[in-house]
């Protein structure tokens, strides 16, 4: 970024967080017109590799409590975007995304890449192929630090 887009006296740290916070901003402004919820994109984002997954599972992989979960999935359930089904292999309920739940899942996902798409039309090949790259490592260099925290169950 050039030196006169940068703002003036912020360390890199904070100019980072301002600009991603920016950016968060505008997804929950791209999400308030989505036809699914945060939530539920999320569950559905999951489910939609074509696994069976427990309420166990789906907090463990999306790093969220039981309970958050539970409620979470019940109303994607009964907002008919997630089916639930008991397993014979796992003698316990397990969950899959709905037809109406994929269905409204990839339309939001397309318009979500969309927009990326329309950001990333900003820089030119070489410079999307770098700015990759060097979010890959700043997003694993973030992880790393919170993974090293007594705190975390990332």
């Amino acid at each position: 970024m050039p030196d006169s887009s940068r703002k003036a006296g912020l360390s890199a740290d904070r100019e980072v967080a301002s600009l991603l916070n920016r950016l968060e901003q505008s997804r929950r402004g791209a999400t308030a017109n989505a036809k699914l919820g945060a939530a539920d994109a999320r569950i559905l984002w999951l489910l939609g590799g074509g696994e069976e997954y427990t309420l166990r599972d789906i907090s463990d992989k999306l790093n969220l409590e039981q309970s958050t979960v539970n409620r979470q999935v019940n109303a994607a359930v009964k907002a008919g975007y997630v089916e639930k089904k008991r397993s014979r292999a796992r003698a316990a309920w397990v969950f899959t995304p709905s037809a109406d739940g994929r269905k409204k899942f990839d339309t939001d996902l397309e318009m979500h890449l969309g927009f990326y798409a329309r950001a990333l039309a900003e820089l030119d090949e070489s410079e999307k192929q770098v700015f990759i790259e060097l979010l890959t490592r700043v997003v694993g260099g973030y992880e790393t630090a919170i993974r090293t925290e007594s705190w975390s169950r990332i």
